[in-house]
């Protein structure tokens, strides 16, 4: 999930919510939780690596790999909650919204390369603000990061 403050929340509204939406939070100051609602079964157990409970749930998933033809123009995603066991997933981007979300200048917050279609190793990047880290050297419209992991600052 992902938590902003009132000045996240301007500059990232434009780009997240077709994807969501936005729940104001009471807190000592204005927070808003972003929902992605935006839900496509693009798992692919099959090729994954994955660690199941004792019933066949899923626990974790140690190596992700997405169907792409299920994808299709979904630039944010979660996948579904499975009717084998409750699952929480990560919130899946693409590399085009990694790249206008770091143009942001926003601190606090991070992502981890978990899938693309073409080959390439693990990656991760941070956003701490005036200093901007490389997004990726994939240049693959395939590119999904995990992420939108909110750190101390946003």
């Amino acid at each position: 999930m992902l938590i902003l403050r009132a000045t996240a929340l301007k500059s990232l509204r434009p780009i997240l919510e077709r994807y969501g939406e936005f729940l104001s939070l009471r807190g000592d100051e204005p927070i808003w939780l972003f929902n992605v609602t935006t839900v496509v079964d693009a798992l692919d157990e099959e090729r994954s690596r994955i660690v199941r409970f004792d019933d066949g749930g899923i626990m974790t998933i140690e190596n992700l790999v997405l169907r792409a033809e299920a994808i299709g123009g979904a630039e944010i995603f979660k996948l579904p909650e499975r009717a084998d066991g409750v699952r929480v997933s990560d919130i899946y981007l693409q590399d085009t919204i990694v790249r206008q979300i770091g143009e942001l200048g926003l601190k606090g917050i991070a992502f981890e390369l978990v899938w693309n279609d073409e080959t390439v190793g693990r990656d991760r990047i941070e956003y701490r603000g005036v200093e901007r880290a490389p997004v990726s050297s994939a240049n693959s419209l395939r590119s999904f990061w995990a992420g939108l992991r909110r750190k101390a600052g946003l």
